[in-house]
């Protein structure tokens, strides 16, 4: 029986080793799935390519700004059809789809009746907001109006995890788990009926001997390699090369591998030089960071910690990819990659915000540009600029009201 117990889990493990580490995969007889996208980081480009290359018309939600509302950067994000869920300073404040601002779900903090936000997500169908607390891991249900539903004080996760973010998908709970020594699970599902817990991905990582017993001088708490697509879930794991795809009855297949060759940054310097020992400074080698995939692209932010932030746009019709990097790079300022706004020639979108997100949403991929950022730009445009349109006609006397001291810009690009 040992012997057979053995060869299964021998079984097991392969299969999460050829899965996370296959360069030239095969493509499989299921829909010529996994499609392997290589990314050669040697040809990255510095020559920004035009907006119109993904989209073809581009919106401007500019966020009222009052006493309660004021936002410095919105760093998260959740989108409805007529609400856009903030998160600031632990709280999640509510505007409208024009912009309006309607009010915070809570009060920070806490005592009684507050909440102090680690992750928040929206089940629109529901109207309901899931509020991950940072002090207990408790989640609370909040509705779209700030009522207090109910406080569920069940694990979302397996023992001994550490809660890194939720999200919301088929009446369920996505629980992403931060990497460290004796975590058993990266990514679950909690079932939101029955409190029941699916284990989704193993953490097959190992630790030496010496790290077992030992706190890490860093754990990397942020994860957003998730999106739900078509009614499935799509996600990958921080070191893992393979986007997997999760049906509503819970299979589990292999959909991308993302080959960045030996540009990766690979488990073993993580976990020696980051997690345990920065005597060294931080390894090098590139992660994807978040990822969203469209009707005709699949777009990758890639994250380094000695590197700048690099952006990949894969189109599916003719399988090509294009590597972009910001050309006006600076250090700890600015790590953003753009795209240039040949649309209305207003301002460039940067596809990825300063954190490493890309926002998606029914057709339509968001940024943020600060309000400063987007008053020099428009006062720099030439008149034809602003009059080009109807839309910035009329929105021109609310753009001229905006200062640096006014609350962050939304833009919304409506991909083809």
């Amino acid at each position: 029986m040992k012997s057979k117990i053995s060869f299964v889990t021998y079984l097991v493990l392969l299969f999460a080793f050829v899965s996370c580490n296959s360069r030239d995969n095969p493509e499989s007889q299921n829909g010529g799935l996994p499609k392997t996208i290589h990314l050669n980081l040697s040809e990255t480009s510095t020559d920004s390519v035009n907006l119109s290359f993904i989209a073809d018309k581009i919106e401007y939600i500019l966020l009222q700004t009052t006493d309660s509302s004021m936002i410095s950067y919105i760093y998260s994000f959740s989108i409805t059809k007529d609400y856009y869920f903030l998160e600031e300073e632990g709280c999640v404040l509510v505007f409208d789809n024009k912009g309006r601002y309607v009010k915070r779900l809570y009060q920070k903090g806490h005592g009684p009746g507050e909440t102090s936000t680690r992750s928040f997500t929206v089940d629109e169908s529901g109207e309901l907001v899931y509020v991950l607390d940072i002090y207990n891991g408790d989640v609370k249900v909040y509705d779209f109006h700030g009522k207090f539903i109910k406080n569920i004080n069940k694990p979302i996760s397996t023992p001994d995890q550490r809660t890194a973010s939720i999200g919301y998908w088929d009446n369920k709970l996505i629980v992403t788990t931060a990497q460290s020594p004796k975590v058993k699970f990266l990514y679950t599902l909690f079932g939101l009926s029955d409190y029941s817990i699916h284990e989704l991905y193993k953490n097959h990582y190992i630790y030496d001997k010496s790290q077992v017993n030992q706190r890490p001088s860093i754990i990397y708490w942020i994860d957003r390699c998730y999106q739900v697509v078509d009614s499935n879930l799509i996600f990958k794991e921080w070191f893992c090369d393979t986007i997997f795809n999760v049906y509503k009855n819970l299979k589990t297949e292999p959909k991308y591998i993302i080959d960045l060759g030996n540009k990766k940054l690979d488990w073993l310097s993580w976990r020696d030089h980051g997690m345990f020992n920065l005597l060294l400074g931080p390894p090098s080698g590139y992660w994807v960071e978040s990822f969203t995939e469209t009707n005709s692209f699949l777009v990758v932010s890639l994250k380094s910690f000695k590197e700048q932030t690099l952006l990949a746009i894969f189109e599916k019709e003719n399988n090509s990819v294009k590597i972009l990097a910001n050309k006006y790079y600076k250090p700890r300022t600015n790590n953003q990659v753009y795209l240039r706004n040949d649309i209305d020639r207003l301002i460039s979108f940067p596809v990825v915000s300063k954190n490493g997100n890309i926002f998606y949403y029914d057709g339509c991929l968001y940024s943020v540009i600060e309000a400063k950022e987007f008053t020099e730009a428009y006062r720099k445009a030439p008149e034809k600029t602003k009059n080009a349109t109807r839309y910035l006609r009329n929105m021109s006397p609310v753009f001229r009201e905006i200062n640096e001291f006014s609350n962050p810009v939304i833009v919304k690009a409506y991909l083809k």
